[in-house]
C-alpha cells in the first residue's frame, strides 16, 4: 500500500481480515499490504488473531507432513549413519580417557597430601 493508513483505516482492515476466511498472506496480497502487516497491527492494537487460524494452520501443517520429503539414496544414508556412529564412538573414547585422566590427577593429589600432610586443594571445592 502506497499511502500511510490512519488508525481508523487500519482497524477497518483488521476487522475485515478477522471477519473473513482469507489467510493473512492472501489478505495482505489482496489489499496490497506489505508482508507481516497484519501481525504487526494485531500486536500494536493488542487484538487477538482469528481463533480458528491455529486449526487451519495445523491442518495445512499435517498436509505438508504427509508429503514425502525428497530422500537421499540408501548409499548416502548408510555413509552418514556410519560416519555418525564413528563420531559417537570417538567421543565416548575421548570421554573415557578424560575421566581416567581426571581420576589419576585426583589420586596423585590425594597421595601427595597424605605423604606431605599438606592440603593441596586448600579452599577449592574439588573434593
Amino acid at each position: 500500500m502506497k499511502k500511510e493508513l490512519t488508525t481508523a483505516e487500519c482497524l477497518l482492515l483488521l476487522r475485515e481480515y478477522i471477519s473473513n476466511d482469507h489467510s493473512k498472506s492472501d489478505f495482505e496480497r489482496e489489499h496490497d499490504l506489505p508482508f507481516g502487516w497484519i501481525n504487526t497491527y494485531l500486536s500494536i492494537f493488542k487484538i487477538e488473531d482469528k481463533p480458528h487460524y491455529v486449526s487451519i494452520m495445523a491442518d495445512k501443517l499435517s498436509e505438508l507432513e504427509s508429503i514425502p520429503a525428497p530422500s537421499e539414496s540408501d548409499d548416502e544414508l548408510r555413509k552418514t549413519i556410519f560416519k555418525l556412529h564413528h563420531e559417537v564412538h570417538q567421543l565416548k573414547h575421548d570421554l573415557t580417557l578424560s575421566n581416567l585422566a581426571c581420576n589419576a590427577y585426583k589420586c596423585m593429589i590425594k597421595e601427595t597430601e597424605n605423604k606431605y600432610i599438606n592440603s593441596i586443594r586448600k579452599n577449592l571445592d574439588t573434593g
